[in-house]
């Protein structure tokens, strides 16, 4: 019998095919060496060529599962300045978030590891996530969320997006992300990799009512708190973040990186 850990892959997907192409390119390159790995991908495409690019994705020794979604969809809008989110599309995303943590859970997966379809991963970095044995833990990625911003990361440490606390200035904060680590925070978004006993315990997604936080993993973190799990990020493998077309430029310099 295998003794290699059993991961799922989910994502939902409404992605410029410029980007999803490069997401997709990434998938072949993961190291599966010790792990089996399967892909759960929502399609909620609204551009052919994306859906294409999914349905012809055929990893080695991988299960592919692609639920198609045909209902209408809330307006979302993609610019190379930023992405325009509202409360219909974060619910919505929740949702698909929560069809992958389910099939996850009902199908004997030992983790589900949730990803953005706009980041690029290291190939080591699913096993090393592994390699930490701790219930959730996500990964740093650094981007400017408005064109002529400083670099941010995918984490925080209080409400929304505040990146200093009493015991710590933000700049500290931020500096200590820098390096090569892993830490405990307040939330961080767009990656995770959450294992079985949490999905078990009704770990989600899901819409919190009576709080003011607004987005899916805002909401997954409190869920995660509120059952007594440290939310860790590592830093040892960066994800490169194509939040726009203009990013992909940078690309090739981080893919020679990781290649080393």
């Amino acid at each position: 019998m295998s003794d290699k850990k059993k991961v799922l892959m989910g994502s939902p997907v409404r992605r410029n095919p410029k980007i999803l192409k490069h997401f997709i390119e990434s998938l072949y390159r993961i190291k599966k060496e010790d792990i089996i790995l399967d892909f759960f991908f929502i399609d909620d495409n609204d551009i052919d060529v994306s859906r294409l690019l999914l349905d012809n994705f055929n990893p080695e020794n991988s299960k592919v599962i692609i639920k198609k979604i045909t209902d209408e969809r809330p307006n979302y809008q993609v610019n190379e300045i930023t992405h325009s989110w509202n409360s219909p599309l974060m619910v919505r995303v929740a949702q698909f978030r929560n069809m992958a943590m389910d099939y996850a859970r009902d199908n004997g997966y030992d983790y589900i590891f949730n990803i953005d379809t706009d980041e690029i991963i290291h190939p080591q970095l699913i096993n090393h996530l592994i390699s930490l044995d701790k219930p959730i833990v996500s990964e740093i990625l650094w981007s400017k969320w408005t064109p002529n911003g400083n670099l941010l990361p995918n984490a925080w440490k209080y409400d929304q997006y505040k990146m200093d606390s009493p015991e710590e200035s933000a700049e500290a904060f931020l500096d200590k992300l820098r390096k090569k680590g892993v830490y405990s925070v307040g939330g961080f978004g767009g990656v995770s990799l959450i294992k079985r006993e949490a999905l078990e315990r009704g770990l989600s997604f899901s819409p919190i009512p009576n709080i003011s936080l607004i987005g899916e993993d805002r909401w997954l973190c409190v869920r995660a708190k509120v059952l007594g799990y440290d939310l860790l990020i590592d830093t040892y493998y960066p994800i490169f973040h194509i939040y726009r077309e203009k990013d992909i430029e940078k690309l090739e310099e981080y893919l020679s990186e990781i290649e080393q």
